[in-house]
């Protein structure tokens, strides 16, 4: 349906699919969707993720090779959660 009214209803169906995988949609939910017209194939889902994933890899490495502002190598945060109670508790590790 969607593809048969439009060349733009790629601006529905691409995020009407992500949206399917990412709120965990079975393979036969969007296999019926698209019998219906309304998303692309399960297989052409694959197809994109890895094109999109593909696509964000190389995106970070070009933004790896840009300059810095701050960047931290490693971080050390005091996760204890051990607080004194009373005068009588042991100290804070």
């Amino acid at each position: 349906l969607t593809s048969q009214h439009s060349h733009h209803s790629v601006f529905f169906t691409g995020p009407f699919i992500l949206f399917l995988w990412a709120n965990r949609a079975s393979k036969q939910t969007i296999e019926i969707l698209y019998h219906c017209g309304l998303c692309v194939s399960f297989t052409s889902l694959l197809t994109l993720l890895k094109k999109f994933a593909a696509h964000c890899f190389n995106r970070a490495k070009q933004l790896a090779y840009q300059p810095h502002i701050m960047c931290y190598n490693n971080i050390n945060i005091s996760t204890s959660i051990f607080v004194e109670q009373h005068s009588d508790a042991p100290t804070k590790l």
